[in-house]
């Protein structure tokens, strides 16, 4: 590792800190907890006041809605999400082998699981891109649901691209024969799956799914063993990322629990995005140190049909 990479991080000093304001928020998250019986939430979604002394209910959509949109501004958002983003460790290996791969897919293309075909502008050597999510959207060309036919012709598309669905999918063996059925003979997949990660069906946005796999680097090739040949499999990420993630995953869901923590860590918004850097260049120079190759969070794998 270079010292000026060191230098310019300061980690030594950086991971001081790191502990400490991880440690204030936490205790922060768990204090502010109890006073839910005083502050409320109202059924829009805004904060209520205590009652009891008149304190006026106030709206917090606009400044949801207002430091959503200067967070993304600053940290990016998928698939370009920058070093500021509390999610950078959990996509920095994904983005890094998924840019070079998505180039090289050609035909007609299904996309499972495509919910904003966020890697449309990579996808650049296909003829069409068809999209499949359980939830209506602008980009969604096809709703469906788990377990049943998609409606789309077999042997039609030459390459399909799934990524961080698997684990959200309920009969995966059917989901696996869906992608057989409508890929041609020498059809190329890219299948991308979680095998650390925290529980996301109590993280969806859009409230429509829940988790129930992981798979791990010998298990994600074991579903597709015998309809496909195994191009390439890589175990993404390491101990620093691993822990990293989960750490700011951990902080961010402690300090959502109530309005009043919600609030504050809005208001801390500077230091979030302070402690997301130093938390993702840690995890960054542990990845760079964790040689065990045990502690990886992510599967990517590319299929081709036999």
């Amino acid at each position: 590792m270079s010292d000026a990479f060191l230098e310019f991080f300061d980690l030594p000093d950086a991971l001081d800190e790191v502990a400490l304001i991880a440690i204030a928020l936490g205790l922060l998250a768990a204090l502010i907890r109890p006073l839910q019986v005083i502050y409320r939430r109202n059924g829009t979604g805004a904060i209520a006041g205590f009652d009891r002394v008149g304190v006026k209910t106030w709206s917090g959509d606009r400044l949801r809605d207002l430091h959503a949109r200067l967070y993304t501004w600053i940290a990016g958002t998928h698939p370009e999400r920058r070093i500021w983003h509390s999610q950078w460790l959990s996509v920095k290996d994904l983005y890094h082998d998924l840019r070079p791969i998505l180039p090289t897919l050609r035909g007609h293309l299904v996309d499972i699981g495509c919910y904003g075909k966020p890697y449309a502008t990579w996808l650049t050597g296909i003829q069409s891109h068809i999209g499949l999510d359980v939830t209506p959207g602008e980009t969604v060309d096809h709703v469906i649901r788990d377990g049943e036919r998609w409606p789309l012709e077999s042997n039609a598309f030459q390459s399909v691209l799934c990524t961080q669905v698997l684990q959200v999918v309920r009969d995966v063996p059917h989901l696996v024969g869906e992608i057989d059925r409508v890929l041609e003979v020498g059809g190329i997949a890219v299948v991308t799956t979680p095998f650390f990660y925290n529980d996301m069906s109590i993280d969806q946005g859009r409230g429509v799914y829940k988790d129930y796999w992981r798979h791990s680097f010998y298990g994600a090739q074991e579903i597709f063993l015998e309809r496909f040949e195994i191009l390439d499999v890589r175990a993404q990420g390491g101990f620093g990322s691993t822990a990293g993630v989960m750490l700011l995953n951990w902080l961010h869901k402690s300090m959502s629990r109530s309005s009043i923590s919600e609030f504050l860590m809005i208001a801390l918004l500077p230091f979030w995005l302070l402690l997301c850097v130093a938390v993702n260049a840690a995890g960054w120079l542990f990845d760079k140190l964790d040689g065990t190759g045990a502690f990886y969070h992510n599967v990517l794998l590319v299929l081709r049909k036999k």
